[in-house]
């Protein structure tokens, strides 16, 4: 199973200012069209690869025979003046599953060749090695999500942003979302992370759950095990094991445990996972027809275990090795 990541060594500024154009178009654009308005900057061949590189961040999408930027950002980015254009790749960088293996290495001490080199192996990209690390390196220190200190690269723990009060408020939630996922990617193994991104599961509603579990510990917990629900269900059908018909985490465990895949400890762990699921997804309980209060304690508590339990049923499944 591949991701179909694809870098190509081309700058920040050049992907923006593409997406800018892109955004003031009133309907999707053409490549001629693009490469007309930045004829004066770049090549044609080298806007290619910008596409490229638009496309497999998400800043752009496919359109019919042209091109959009993605609804999430298209009015922001319309609106942004030139310099706050860096805050809306670092949105997208920080969502790309290639950076944030590598940001994850190197935070462990790896040079940025070993955190290329490693990254592009775990996650079969197909880009050279020499591509790989100049580009996730740059793309890092131009966003100001990596710092070259000395000649040596560092993970900072927060920035000051920019003049725009709302380009202010969108770095600071991006340093917390960042840190977030990198502890996640530590939590289930990068060798498991590369697995969810490839059943396109997207670990950022997890991480934002775990940012916001004081302010909302029962939604967050709803939005973790949420998460826990989509995944077996999207881990049945790549292990050929069907849960078609199964609701909820506990019928989708059973089935699991059922069919051999998984142990009964692994059982009782997606159970419990399962109870949780259902304090914070559904209005009463049954038996009492009161809901559930969620401390902030319990929330975080019952969200840590998730990933770990991720990473349990992969290696035994997967490997038949018996990790928690």
């Amino acid at each position: 199973m591949t991701n179909g990541f694809i870098l190509t060594d081309v700058s920040s500024e050049s992907i923006m200012n593409m997406a800018k154009v892109v955004s003031n178009a009133p309907i999707s654009m053409e490549f001629g069209d693009i490469v007309t308005a930045l004829e004066n900057k770049w090549k044609e061949n080298y806007l290619k690869q910008v596409i490229t590189s638009c496309v497999q961040l998400s800043i752009l999408q496919k359109d019919g025979n042209g091109y959009v930027v993605n609804s999430k950002q298209r009015d922001a980015i319309r609106r942004a003046n030139k310099d706050e254009l860096i805050a809306f790749f670092r949105v997208a960088l920080q969502n790309y599953p290639p950076f944030l293996m590598y940001a994850d290495l190197l935070s462990n001490g790896y040079s940025s060749e070993d955190s290329a080199s490693m990254t592009r192996g775990i996650m079969k990209i197909g880009t050279s090695l020499t591509v790989v690390e100049k580009a996730l390196r740059l793309w890092g220190t131009d966003t100001k999500l990596i710092v070259n200190e000395d000649g040596k690269l560092r993970i900072p723990e927060g920035e000051k942003g920019l003049p725009s009060n709302y380009v202010k408020d969108l770095l600071k939630a991006l340093d917390s979302e960042l840190h977030a996922k990198m502890f996640l990617i530590e939590t289930l193994n990068p060798e498991v992370y590369n697995y969810l991104t490839s059943l396109e599961m997207d670990i950022s509603e997890l991480a934002k759950a775990l940012i916001e579990y004081e302010q909302d510990p029962k939604q967050s917990l709803n939005r973790a095990s949420q998460f826990f629900e989509i995944f077996l269900a999207k881990f049945g059908i790549e292990i050929t094991t069907s849960l078609q018909g199964k609701n909820g985490v506990n019928e989708m465990v059973k089935a699991l445990s059922d069919n051999g895949k998984i142990l009964t400890n692994q059982k009782n762990l997606g159970n419990g996972l399962g109870g949780c699921r259902n304090i914070s997804a559904h209005g009463v309980d049954k038996e009492t027809q009161k809901e559930w209060n969620v401390s902030p304690q319990a929330s975080l508590s019952a969200m840590l275990l998730i990933p770990a339990v991720i990473r349990s049923y992969y290696f035994y499944v997967k490997k038949q090795q018996q990790e928690f």
